[in-house]
Order: C-alpha cells, then structure tokens, then sequence
C-alpha cells in the first residue's frame, strides 16, 4: 500500500493521459502486445487516448495522422508508431491540450538544490524516493523486509494525517531527558 495524499483524488494528481495505444483497425487484443495485434490495411488506423478534462472525467480522442497514407503494413506501422511518441512527448513535456489545441509547458521548478528539492517532498513520497535509491545496494531479502515493514509505516503517516507535510515541515527535537539517549546504566 502505497501513501495516498487524499481520500479523494484530485484532477491534479491523476494523470493527463491514459490509454495511449494504436488501433490497427481490428479488434484490440488486450493479452497480445502491440507487436502481435490484427493488423488490417484495408481499414483506417489511429492512435487513441483518453485525456483529463477540467472536469475531472476522461475523454477519448483518436489521431489519424498522415499513417493511412502508406499501403504497406511495416510502413503505417513505423508511422502509427512515432506519432503515438511523439504525442506523448506533446502531452508530458509541452502540455498539449486536444480540447483548446494549446501548447502549456511544464512549470520547472525554480529550486536548483537538490537538498532543497527533497525537503519539498510530502512525506510519503521523500520515503519512496529514498527507498528506490537505496535498494539496489540492498539484499533481496532486506529489500522484502523494509518494504514489508513501509507499509506500516504509510497506513501510519495516514492515521495522523501527516501526508501532506512536506520533509522540510518536520522539526529535529532534541532527545529529552528520560529517554536514556547517552545514559549508562550503573547497574545499582
């Protein structure tokens, strides 16, 4: 289980895009990867997506392109190809827009230090980041353990409703007087 902001998930969370595939003009075979769907040239191609609306609800469009100009079947293939990259690339990095047909860039975040980036983190996330780029120094085992245990520890930080604090909102306390830190017993 993985931390969750909210309860309710936010246009701003949820992806702009989903379902970004090519149809060869036949019935899609979800079990079947691209490579080996029906292909029929004699039907029109295009590349589908369903894109976030303002609203908060999905809307399906299709983009034929130039691909049903080519006769051949590696040919349209190739093109349906670089057009479904090509729109992903517009979508993520330009912010395209089927519904206004705008291009909206990304923000880039001003913040150049990467300490200062991590403290701008919500909890949970600066957790999964530090988990993923540590655990390829880690044994499987100990990779199995520590992710056995981060469930725990998600289901807690949403308890008390600490999911929204960013890593820089915590405060290092000292450790206090009767919680032993640096103490030796005496043995009396």
């Amino acid at each position: 289980m993985k931390c969750e902001k909210s309860e309710k998930i936010k246009t701003s969370e949820q992806p702009k895009f989903r379902n970004l595939y090519i149809n060869f003009g036949c019935k899609r075979d979800p079990s079947k990867k691209e490579q080996h769907q029906l292909k029929d040239i004699s039907k029109r191609w295009f590349v589908y997506y369903d894109f976030l609306l303002p609203t908060g609800l999905y809307s399906g469009f299709k983009i034929y392109g130039y691909i049903n100009r080519e006769h051949t079947v590696a040919t349209r293939y190739d093109l349906a190809v670089q057009l479904r990259d090509q729109l992903q690339v517009l979508i993520e990095e330009y912010g395209f827009n089927p519904v206004t047909k705008a291009l909206t860039p990304r923000k880039v975040s001003a913040v150049t230090d990467p300490g200062e980036q991590i403290r701008q983190l919500p909890i949970c996330e600066a957790i999964e980041w530090a988990f993923e780029k540590h655990s390829p120094n880690l044994a499987h085992k100990t990779r199995a353990d520590i992710k056995s245990v981060l469930k725990y520890v998600y289901a807690a930080i949403h308890a008390i409703n600490y999911n929204s604090i960013t890593v820089g909102e915590f405060k290092k306390s000292p450790p206090s007087v009767g919680d032993g830190a640096g103490a030796k017993s005496t043995g009396n």
